[in-house]
This record gives structure tokens, C-alpha cells and sequence, in this order.
């Protein structure tokens, strides 16, 4: 009982306070709009300080964190625009330099005499002859406090000098500093100036450096600089390549998580790092042996794996990377995506026909010719245990990963479905019956899964037309059967014949199935095109190991990542917590969605193609409206089911869009309400349910920016008075003429007597609307309707209220978001709810489906006018009076089409892929309010988009037309 108590003083008390907080907004407001405009923004400045908990729906308020970047994500800074760094050294500084060639000991000695500060210097060198020259030269460097040179063996290449020779004292340091007598000699100077490049980012001139280390003194947070990658450096270094299973190790002893396929790292591994960013890599006490010996290795050994680790460790450890630009090569990508892969012409693929010693085009297929609607490939099984069922789920989640690897093990090769589930069926016993469901489900969910890659069929049909022989080679463990039935369903035909690991024993990613392709097709490496996704098996190995050439489309979830809008909302949907069952794996595929449709593209990119949040009106529809509404469509479902809801009237305008993607999801639903399109609007609602003078003030409280008093009475009451009325009403000083009319606050103290002389006039014009509204709505079901709601944008109600105070309800309400003020005036059996934001409260935190509405509005609008009244005539029939349209307004119809186009095509492959694949999908709340509040956010920093082309009016609120 002391419990309670305590809660009811602890409620009483939050409900005085919020009184408190009500009654001091109301006067702040009411002091806002009496202050002169050119102080209001001080004003609000003011009160943002003052207390800024109150204000984090404002608009305003949202608007100053609208370009802040997110900081977990990598960026390039443009260092010569940085502020200059501290005079004195902000902590100790100590500097790695691994010189293995002699005759750069000069250019080495030159770039160390930029530091600006004390600093420790710790060399290695390969002879001691050289170990002389740099104790003598090096030691001569104003700036340098402590001079260590070591001769140490050649093996690790720079990275095992810093972490085992170097790394127990290395560990100590405040900062870190690495640079290297990099070469490359293997690549026959493909990558000529890339050390000069880096050692100039990173040294260069004392300015330099101390910009460098302001940057570490004014972000706690951050834990390495280093340059983008020089021009001459290939994008796809910046995956594992070799390097995946020593990555992989390191990482288990670590105790990080291995990183995504495409990763930010200091290429060539010259860097300045805040030293307790590194700590874990110097914990590892790696030792020699730990490094294979020097024998010429381009890649592949434990010094390359830990060459990208450096960039990982930082990151995984919630360090910040900071990553200088190229102003000489500027490029807006730190591995150069948008000057490599995005730069390709279609006119790349006319080898295929040209090319006179091509005997052979070999095509990898999945991620290549067919793909996913998954971020991650494996998760596919994640989907084929929900689909299983609780109990075969489970058993499928358990036992089939060891099973795939315990068949490989015993067959000691690459293996097949069927050698899977014989390993499957002696872990989890399952009977024959029971393991012939589990295989199934698990074919029949592949199978969906997959769809094409449009343009890479276009090459493969491309190819044969040519006549070449064309191939199909696949490290995979899915049956020829399988296989076979997904590429005949996706009309992929043409090609001669299909190499599959499983099948063979052997695998492409060893190189051992491009042996055995190579022998039974009799070709030469040099006489084959190779076009797959995989830059270690379809890249790397048929260039290096085979001299083959090689067209690699990038999978369309690793373009993603190279791409800063995608990159930022994948990284924010992978932060969210896990959410109910199956919650992660909807946020993926809403994302898999996106990414599916926009990124698997293989030549002439366009700008709008990097664009996350529009750029035109077809991929803003695909990428925004569609998920938005989808979302909201199935939480209106499941919140109508709850309520027993029959029948839901989707009101004008913004509704129109609303159900026509309602109709799409719901259909084949027996439980789903049925749906109505009600063309109505605040005015023509407004009016028929005034009956006091009360309900007049009520109406005239809604803000109205300054205007003329004739169109505030038109608006909102339907009245055009004339002349000699006006005439009147002048010369009893109800009102003054030319004297503009302006409602702000909810406060009409002002305009009360004008009100008041109209009265009259107004309850005339509400009994005749009355009639004719009631005789509509009885039209359309509602007055008898016994479980009804409306469906709207939101935001208080104002037409829920007027139709249940008709009579023909109750009427309930289901919104996007409602305000606080949505519960005024409803009665207490009718509910409202919000779906993104309910009663001023976001679901999501920083949602904008409130504070930035219009935009919303604007998004669902519809080419129809306006509804204002509906007139009964003198013999009862019925008809509707609309608002004009303007040609202003017309002007948006092209747009809007392409707008809502690309919501249904979102809509049609959403529908496509929970009837196919995921019968439980949806577009979580969260995930759409995000791309929402992005959208919203990047017409605020001024990137444009979309709804700045659409022209709405707000005669309303007397704002006009808004753009």
C-alpha cells in the first residue's frame, strides 16, 4: 500500500507539473506573437536555453542539430579548411618508421623535420648498416627526444616491427604516428606517389600537423586520422580479399566483431592514432613466428590482415575515424567507389562482342545474376526458421550451420544439400518425414528468395547474342535442381553449361573448380571474361592466379555501404535494439528492399543513383512514401483488429494515397475492415456542427498568419459578405477597414466582436451544410456504421470530433500522429491513436512526423481539389462544392504521379515478398519514422528534394500557396 501511495503523490505531482509547463507555454507564446518579428528569433534563442526539454518538437529547435553528421560513421575532412592545432604537444607523441629502403632515408629524413613537436622516435631497419646511418641523421632532428633504431628481420613487413619489436612500448603513448618506406614494387608502378601521398597527408608541414593533432584535441572521441586512399589504390582492396580467414582469427582473439565485406582502413598502413584506440592490437603479443616468411606475398598474410585491422579496431572500439581528403584528386568516396565503379560506361561490355581472343564468358550467379532482398546472405536462413515453425525452427536453427560444416569436414571437400542433411538428420534425429519438411522449406525458401539482376541477365543474353560460349560457375551447396528451376523461373537462359562446388567437390574461392572449368572447357585463363560479384573468388583469383579478365559488379548491399546516405541508415537500423521476434530481420528487409531496386545497376550511374532520400520523385515515392505508408497501413490493421473495427473511412485528401495502399496490403486479409474513401475537409466539417457562439470561437482558434478578414471568414465559416456590410460593420467600429485579420496562440480576443456581429449569419449557413453533410455520410454508411474509424495524416482530431459530434458514431481514429491536444473534446468511449507519434509523444525518438507535417501532407497529396460544402438543391439532390485549383498547384501533377508510382511499386514488391518469402513482414515503425526524419533533415540542410517542387495551399491557415 506504500507503493501506491507513493505513486499517486508521485502522479499528482508530474500532473502539476505539466499543468505548470502548460501555463508558462501559453504565456511564452502569447509574448512570441506580441513581440516585434525582428526579436522573435532572439526570443526563442532564449527560451531554447532556458529550458530546452520543452522545445525538442520545435522545428526551430530540431533545425540546429540538422546537419550534425553521425558520429559513428567515417567522413572525410578537408584538413587545409581545419582549425589550427595547439602550440604545445597535447599528451606524448611517439612515431613508428619502418625503413626497409635505404635510398629513401632522405625523403624520410625531410617529411620528420614537419613535426612540430617533441616526439619519440622508434625506426626499423633491415641492416645494420642502415641502422647507422639513421641513429646518426635521425638523431639530428630538432624535435626528437628519444631516438630507438632496431634491426629486425625481414618478415611482417611494417606492421610486425610496430606490434612486435616496438608494440610493449608503443602501448604507453598518448598518440601514435606510423609511416613507412612503401614501395609496391610488385604492381609495376600502378601505385607510383601513393607513399609521397601519405607521408604528405600525414606530415608534410608543421601546420599540417598541428591541424592533425587539434582535430585529436578537440574530439576525446577520436581515435585515428589517416588520408583517403591515393588515387592509384583499386576500391575492392578495401574488402578481405585473402585475407578473410586471418581476419577472422584475429578478430576471435581480439573479441571484436569481423567487419562487413566493404571497410574503412589506412591503406598502405601509414596513420596517426590515439594510442588507446590501438591498445587491444598491442595486447595481442603477437610474436615473429605469428608472420609467415617473406616470399614476395601480395596479399594474403597475417601483416595484411592486420593492415585493415587497424582502420576496424579503433571503430569496433567506439573510437571515430577521421579521414583527410585528396584536394588534388577530390573524391567524395574514402575508397574512391564514385571515381572507379560508379564512373563505368556501359561501353566497358563491348569486349564481349569485340574482343577476338575472348573464347569464353563465365557468369558467377548469385549476388551476380540473382539476388536477395537481404543485407547479409545468410540471414536467409534466419528466414526459413520462422517460416519452419517454433519447434522445426529451432531445430533447424541449431543443427543446420554444424551440420554443413561437419559434412565438409568428413568428405574433406566442398559439399552438396543432400551430404548436409545426412550430417543434419544424425544431430537433431529427426525422422525421414520430418527431415524431408525441414530440406523443403529450406529450397522453397531459396528458391523465393531470389530474383534477377536485370542488368547482369542483360549481359549474359548480350554474350550469347555475340555467339561466345557462356558458362555458369558458382561456389554453392544448393542441388543442379535447385539451381536449374530458380534460373529458368527468371528466364536466364542461353548458357552451355554450369559448374556448382557442391557438385564437384572442389570450390572457386580456392581456385581448384576454375582448374577444373579451365581443363574440361579447354581455354586459357587470358581467353575468359569472368563476371561475378566476389572480389576474392570471381576477382582476385582469376586475375592473379589464372591472368583471366574480369568484370566485377559490386553486390548491391556492399554498394550500399559505399554510399554515405545508405552507409549512415544502415549503420542506424544495425544500432537499434533487437525488438520482438523477428523485428531485426524486417528492418533488413525494408533495407534489402531499397537496396535491391536501386544499387544492383552495373554501368552509367547517374547522381540521383547514390541518393537514399530521392533526388526524383519515383525513387522518393520507392524509398520514403512507400515504407511510410506501408508501416502505417499494417499497424492500422492490427490496431483495427484489437478495436473490432469493420469499416474505415480514409479521409480526403492525403487519404486517397493512403488507401490505395491499404486496398494493396490488406487484400486477401478476411479479417481486414473494409475500406471508404470519405471526401471530406476541416471546413466542410467545421461548419455544419457549429450550433453556440462557443463553437464559433473554437473554429476561429486555429492559427491564421496575417491576412484580410474577408478571407478568414470565408475560410473558415463560409460567409461572403457584402459591401454595405462591410460598410456597416467599419462604421460601428467592429472592425477597422484594411486592418488585417491574424490568429496566433488560440487567441481571439481581438476578432470576438466581429465574431459575434457575424453569429447570426454563421448558424444560417451551418443549418444548411448540416443537412447536406448528414445526407452524404448517410451515403456512405457511416451514420448507421456501428464500428467505424477514420484514417488521416492527423493531428488533433479536429474531423473525428465533428463527425461524432453529428451523430454518426462513435467514430474512432486512427492517425499518423496526433498532438497532445487530440483527446479535447472526444468523447470518453472513443479512442484516437497515434501511430508514429501519439499525443505529442514520438515512438521514435527525434521522429519529425509532427513538428514537420507539411512536408508529410505533401507527400500524400492528391490531384483533386478540395472539398468545401455539400449542398442539398430543391429537390434533394446532392452535390459538392470544391475549391479551385490554381495553375500553380496543377503544376505538381507530373511529379505526384511519379510520387505515387514509386510508393505502389515499394508497395507491390513489399505484398510480393511477405505472400513469397516472409509471411510475418512489415515495415517496422521506427525504420520508416527514420527515413522520414532523414528526408526531412536533408531538405533542411538544404540538399532540396521532392517536396519543394510540390505546391500546396493553406487558404486554411492563411498561408496561400506553399512550396
Amino acid at each position: 500500500m506504500g507503493a501506491l501511495r507513493g505513486g499517486e503523490s508521485a502522479g499528482a505531482e508530474g500532473a502539476r507539473h505539466q499543468g505548470l509547463k502548460w501555463l508558462v507555454r501559453r504565456g511564452l507564446r502569447r509574448l512570441y506573437y506580441r513581440t516585434p518579428l525582428r526579436w522573435r528569433g532572439l526570443l526563442l534563442q532564449f527560451a531554447f536555453r532556458l529550458r530546452p526539454s520543452w522545445f525538442r518538437h520545435h522545428p526551430s529547435f530540431q533545425r540546429q542539430w540538422a546537419d550534425m553528421p553521425d558520429p559513428a560513421d567515417s567522413g572525410l575532412t578537408v584538413l587545409s579548411e581545419a582549425a589550427d592545432g595547439p602550440v604545445q604537444a597535447p599528451g606524448r607523441i611517439a612515431l613508428h618508421c619502418h625503413l626497409f629502403y635505404a635510398d629513401l632515408l632522405g625523403e624520410f629524413l625531410g617529411q620528420l623535420q614537419a613535426m612540430p613537436y617533441p616526439f619519440d622516435l622508434y625506426v626499423s631497419v633491415p641492416t645494420d648498416e642502415l641502422a647507422g646511418r639513421c641513429s646518426k641523421d635521425f638523431g639530428a632532428l630538432a624535435k626528437v627526444r628519444q631516438l630507438k633504431v632496431s634491426v629486425v628481420a625481414n618478415r611482417g613487413r611494417d606492421i610486425a616491427p610496430m606490434l612486435v619489436e616496438f608494440g610493449a612500448v608503443l602501448a604507453g603513448y598518448d598518440f601514435i604516428g606510423h609511416i613507412q618506406s612503401k614501395k609496391s614494387l610488385y604492381n609495376g608502378g600502378a601505385t607510383q606517389g601513393w607513399r609521397e601521398y601519405l607521408l604528405q597527408g600525414l606530415l608534410g608541414s608543421p601546420e599540417n600537423v598541428r591541424r592533425i593533432f587539434g582535430l585529436f584535441q578537440r574530439d576525446p572521441g577520436l581515435g585515428m586520422i589517416y588520408p583517403q586512399t591515393h588515387v592509384s589504390v583499386p576500391y575492392y582492396a578495401f574488402s578481405w580479399l585473402a585475407n578473410r580467414d586471418q581476419g577472422a582469427r584475429l578478430c576471435s582473439r581480439l573479441g571484436v566483431a569481423m567487419p562487413s565485406d566493404y571497410f574503412d582502413f589506412p591503406a598502405g598502413s601509414m596513420f596517426w592514432a590515439r594510442g588507446e584506440s590501438l591498445r587491444p592490437l598491442f595486447e595481442l603479443q603477437l610474436g615473429l613466428e605469428d608472420f609467415p616468411p617473406e616470399q614476395g606475398q601480395t596479399d594474403g598474410t597475417t601483416a595484411h590482415a592486420l593492415e585493415r585491422l587497424l582502420g576496424w579496431v579503433p571503430t569496433a572500439r567506439g573510437y571515430r575515424t577521421c579521414i583527410i581528403a585528396d584536394e588534388v584528386h577530390p573524391s567524395w568516396s574514402p575508397f574512391r567507389v564514385d571515381q572507379q565503379y560508379l564512373a563505368r560506361s556501359s561501353a566497358t561490355f563491348d569486349r564481349i562482342e569485340q574482343d577476338a581472343g575472348l573464347r569464353l564468358v563465365a557468369f558467377d550467379i548469385f549476388d551476380t545474376l540473382l539476388v536477395r532482398p537481404l543485407l547479409e546472405a545468410d540471414h536467409t536462413k534466419q528466414l526459413i526458421a520462422l517460416r519452419l515453425g517454433r519447434e522445426d525452427g529451432d531445430v533447424f536453427s541449431r543443427c543446420r550451420g554444424p551440420a554443413e560444416a561437419q559434412a565438409r569436414q568428413l568428405a574433406g571437400r566442398d559439399v552438396g544439400l543432400t551430404e548436409i542433411y545426412r550430417q543434419f538428420q544424425r544431430l537433431s534425429a529427426c525422422d525421414e518425414h520430418r527431415l524431408a519438411r525441414i530440406r523443403a522449406e529450406e529450397e522453397a525458401v531459396e528458391i523465393a528468395s531470389v530474383s534477377p539482376r536485370t542488368e547482369v541477365v542483360a549481359l549474359l543474353r548480350r554474350a550469347v547474342a555475340a555467339g561466345r560460349r557462356v558458362i555458369l560457375i558458382s561456389d554453392m551447396f544448393l542441388e543442379r535442381s535447385v539451381i536449374e528451376t530458380m534460373l529458368a523461373r527468371h528466364d536466364i537462359s542461353g548458357w552451355q553449361q554450369l559448374y556448382l562446388s557442391g557438385e564437384r567437390g572442389v570450390r572457386k574461392d580456392d581456385g581448384r573448380l576454375y582448374d577444373l572449368m579451365l581443363a574440361e572447357e579447354a581455354v586459357r585463363g587470358d581467353q575468359v571474361l569472368m563476371v561475378g560479384d566476389n572480389e576474392r573468388s570471381d576477382l582476385q583469383i582469376p586475375v592473379d592466379r589464372f591472368g583471366a579478365q574480369v568484370l566485377h559488379v559490386l553486390k548491391a548491399r556492399d554498394l550500399a555501404r559505399c554510399l554515405p546516405d545508405y552507409r549512415g541508415w544502415i549503420k542506424s537500423l544495425q544500432r537499434l535494439e533487437e525488438g520482438a521476434p523477428g523485428q531485426a530481420l524486417n528492418r533488413e528487409l525494408t533495407a534489402g528492399l531499397l537496396v535491391r531496386r536501386h544499387l544492383n545497376k552495373i554501368a552509367d550511374f547517374h547522381a540521383e543513383d547514390a541518393d537514399l532520400l530521392g533526388g526524383d520523385a519515383f525513387r522518393t515515392g520507392f524509398n520514403i512514401v512507400g515504407p511510410v505508408l506501408v508501416s502505417f497501413c499494417d499497424w492500422v490493421l492490427e490496431q483495427a483488429r484489437q478495436d473490432g473495427i469493420e469499416d474505415l473511412y480514409f479521409l480526403a485528401r492525403e487519404g486517397q494515397l493512403i488507401k490505395q495502399v491499404y486496398d494493396a496490403w490488406s487484400a486477401g486479409r478476411r479479417e481486414a475492415p473494409r475500406s471508404h474513401y470519405l471526401q471530406v475537409s476541416r471546413r466542410a466539417v467545421n461548419v455544419p456542427t457549429l450550433e453556440t457562439f462557443e463553437d464559433a470561437l473554437a473554429i476561429a482558434r486555429e492559427v491564421f498568419h496575417s491576412g484580410p478578414a474577408a478571407s478568414f471568414l470565408y475560410e473558415r465559416y463560409g460567409l461572403r459578405l457584402s459591401g454595405e456590410r462591410w460598410d456597416d460593420i467599419h462604421r460601428r467600429g467592429i472592425w477597422r477597414a484594411g486592418r488585417p485579420l491574424e490568429v496566433q496562440a488560440r487567441d481571439v480576443r481581438r476578432i470576438e466582436p466581429l465574431l459575434r456581429e457575424l453569429f447570426p449569419d454563421m448558424q444560417v449557413e451551418a443549418a444548411q451544410e448540416k443537412a447536406a453533410l448528414l445526407s452524404y455520410l448517410e451515403q456512405q454508411g457511416l451514420v448507421s456504421a456501428q464500428h467505424a474509424a477514420v484514417v488521416d495524416v492527423g493531428y488533433s482530431g479536429t474531423i473525428q470530433k465533428a463527425l461524432n459530434r453529428l451523430g454518426s458514431g462513435p467514430v474512432d481514429g486512427y492517425y499518423m500522429a496526433t498532438s497532445d491536444a487530440i483527446g479535447k473534446g472526444l468523447p470518453a468511449s472513443v479512442r484516437a491513436r497515434g501511430c508514429f507519434v501519439d499525443e505529442g509523444e514520438p515512438v521514435s525518438a527525434g521522429s519529425r512526423m509532427l513538428s514537420d507535417s507539411f512536408e508529410l501532407e505533401k507527400l500524400l497529396s492528391s490531384d483533386d481539389a478540395q472539398v468545401r460544402k455539400y449542398v442539398l438543391g430543391d429537390s434533394g439532390d446532392l452535390a459538392r462544392e470544391f475549391k479551385s485549383l490554381s495553375a500553380e498547384e496543377c503544376q505538381s501533377r507530373a511529379i505526384r504521379t511519379e510520387l505515387q508510382r514509386g510508393c505502389m511499386a515499394f508497395v507491390a514488391e513489399a505484398v510480393a515478398l511477405r505472400q513469397q518469402l516472409h509471411p510475418g513482414f512489415t515495415v517496422p515503425p521506427e525504420v520508416a519514422d527514420a527515413l522520414y526524419t532523414r528526408l526531412i533533415l536533408a531538405h533542411l540542410g538544404q540538399r532540396g528534394g521532392v517536396t519543394t517542387r510540390i505546391i500546396l495551399d493553406d487558404d486554411y491557415c492563411g498561408r496561400g500557396l506553399i512550396s
